[in-house]
């Protein structure tokens, strides 16, 4: 694979929240079934919400990367809308898995309920905090232009 080919994947990957989304919930749930797998054989004794814990560690790294991609989006109002929705999803979809994996509610597994508040707020924040940083930086190369004289 060439360098040019590594750089379209890259930039698609990066053009698409969803897809992102989707790969940070695979790693996320191959995590927790290995670390399911390795209670169940002996290996290791983590805690029952060691799968509530991968998922919300899933969910706060999708926020991160999701926020720093949206730098580089062509659409940036297009690109928060989905990746907003993407983000409800992957919070559902970890919900549901850790749920299933720990045989524990998100009321029974303890304090996660905040953590996802908390998680959209951060969110919401990074998203608003990387547009503020986009609006500031484009103002600058404005005013750098008019400087130039070009």
């Amino acid at each position: 694979m060439t360098n040019s080919q590594q750089q379209t994947i890259a930039s698609k990957i990066a053009a698409q929240p969803a897809f992102q989304a989707g790969i940070i919930f695979i790693f996320g749930a191959l995590l927790s079934l290995l670390d399911l797998g390795s209670n169940a054989s002996g290996v290791s004794s983590s805690t029952q919400n060691s799968s509530w814990i991968l998922m919300t560690a899933c969910i706060l790294f999708y926020a991160l990367c999701s926020s720093i991609f949206s730098l580089k989006a062509s659409q940036p109002n297009r690109y928060w809308r989905k990746a907003i929705f993407s983000f409800i999803g992957l919070m559902i979809a970890s919900a549901l898995l850790a749920t299933l994996l720990s045989g524990q509610s998100i009321d029974e597994a303890g304090s996660f309920r905040w953590l996802f508040v908390v998680l959209a707020i951060g969110y919401l924040v990074f998203l608003s905090i990387v547009r503020l940083m986009k609006t500031i930086v484009d103002i600058a190369i404005k005013q750098d232009d008019k400087l130039r004289g070009e």
